[in-house]
């Protein structure tokens, strides 16, 4: 009769056993295997950058729990798609506007560059037109003083006379230097100020553009990129190549029967905004998956927990 009763133990404890094991493990029965189903050609996506951005949301998951989670597989079960529609095209709209934004910002930076080119060049040509003209202003007062002088005394003699006409000389010269100094400063002042009324109307165009982004593209974004149901995924809409990673990566947390969590940083947080590539899974994903998966040694434990109530009992 013992030895009866020690074999119904061990045969309830090895199926009884094995089903603790298999309910406490199967909603993360990993790894699980995908395949990518159809890319909608309006992406413009091809299937290895498709490839590439699912390996990088494997890598999220894998590198953040040190655990085989997914693998590639022609037959997998979990298929991903890319559907394209209204969400994408708002996307696309999005980076249109921000291409705008940026070439606007571009043009007022050079033209704000020549506004400054032009103002340097006009400070010192006006400072050198400045000094000259206050030199030649002395000089024309004193041969206008010793032409008036001479007249007084009925005529200058002749050496003085010429001397006095070689001063005229270089006098008419440095006028005409000067006026087309007066000139040159005229030109410049006349650039800066058209250069100063495109870059208003550049700001003004600018901020009008920003202003109707803002309206149209300020609010947070909703997990709505992406979606798990049923075994599929489906992509709609992303900005970058990051930000797929990051929404495949927020589907895969879901493949593996993740909910969403508090933390704005998260990846299975349910807006997206505050997630990086660099940081990867934070405390609060790492915490959600140990509940729903276990840590990575729970099935070495599992194991070594049956053998050892299987031990004991033999041992009885």
């Amino acid at each position: 009769m013992r030895i009866g009763f020690t074999l119904v133990l061990m045969v309830t404890l090895v199926f009884g056993g094995g089903y603790w094991y298999y309910t406490a493990l199967a909603v993360c029965n990993v790894p699980l295997s995908y395949q990518i189903g159809t890319i909608d050609a309006q992406f413009g996506l091809s299937e290895e950058q498709a490839q590439n951005a699912i390996s990088g949301a494997e890598s999220v998951w894998e590198d953040g729990t040190n655990r085989n989670l997914f693998t590639g597989d022609p037959d997998g079960k979990i298929v991903i798609n890319f559907v394209y529609d209204e969400r994408q095209q708002r996307s696309d709209e999005e980076a249109q506007y921000r291409k705008s934004l940026e070439q606007r910002e571009g043009i007022s930076d050079t033209v704000r560059n020549e506004y400054e080119n032009l103002l340097s060049q006009y400070e010192k040509l006006r400072n050198a037109y400045s000094d000259e003209t206050e030199a030649y202003e002395s000089k024309l007062n004193a041969y206008n003083a010793e032409v008036a002088k001479w007249n007084k005394q009925g005529g200058a003699p002749k050496d003085t006379f010429e001397r006095l006409q070689d001063t005229q000389k270089v006098l008419a010269s440095e006028e005409d230097r000067l006026n087309a100094k007066s000139a040159q400063l005229n030109e410049i002042v006349r650039k800066m100020n058209m250069l100063g009324d495109k870059g208003n109307s550049l700001i003004n165009d600018y901020n009008s553009l920003a202003n109707e982004y803002n309206s149209r593209f300020s609010e947070e974004k909703e997990f709505t990129q992406g979606d798990y149901e049923n075994k599929i995924i489906n992509i709609y809409e992303f900005d970058t190549e990051d930000e797929l990673v990051l929404v495949l990566a927020h589907e895969f947390g879901h493949a593996l029967s993740l909910g969403h969590v508090d933390e704005t940083t998260a990846i299975m947080h349910h807006t997206m905004g505050e997630q990086s590539l660099s940081t990867g899974l934070t405390l609060e994903d790492k915490v959600l998956f140990e509940k729903q998966c276990g840590t990575e040694d729970s099935i070495p434990n599992a194991i070594r927990l049956l053998v050892e109530a299987l031990r004991r009992a033999f041992m009885q």
